[in-house]
């Protein structure tokens, strides 16, 4: 597994969040009332027909990217421990399991980020 593949999971879930929030404004602006249709934000050409079928699909869209994350998440986990040093493992899981920044995994590890980014880059090379 390589560095890509490795931050797959982290950009899934981004965009699974842009498209929850998505989902909110749709939600949001198909049911605010005739005198707030003004102040939507998607625009207020689209029918309430249109609407639905547009929430109808996102929702649909969210529920198949969460199985893919699902999917994504336990191929990273099986990689992860099929790692023997605890170290590699610790950075794995801090920072493409739980997300977290480099300076975060940095400080978990007690260490510098640039080290633990440098250590991780000479391990796993971008293609």
């Amino acid at each position: 597994m390589d560095a890509k593949e490795l931050s797959q999971l982290r950009r899934m879930k981004r965009e699974l969040e842009k498209d929850r929030q998505h989902l909110e404004e749709l939600e949001w602006d198909a049911s605010a009332p005739p005198s707030l249709r003004q102040y939507c934000r998607i625009s207020d050409e689209k029918s309430p027909g249109e609407l639905a079928r547009e929430i109808t699909d996102l929702k649909t869209a969210i529920t198949e990217k969460q199985l893919r994350c699902i999917r994504e998440e336990k191929r990273l986990w099986l990689f992860i421990s099929e790692t023997d040093d605890s170290y590699w493992r610790l950075m794995l899981i801090l920072r493409f399991v739980y997300g977290m920044p480099w300076e975060a995994v940095a400080n978990e590890m007690h260490c510098t980020a640039d080290a633990v980014r440098k250590s991780f880059c000479r391990k796993f090379k971008p293609p």
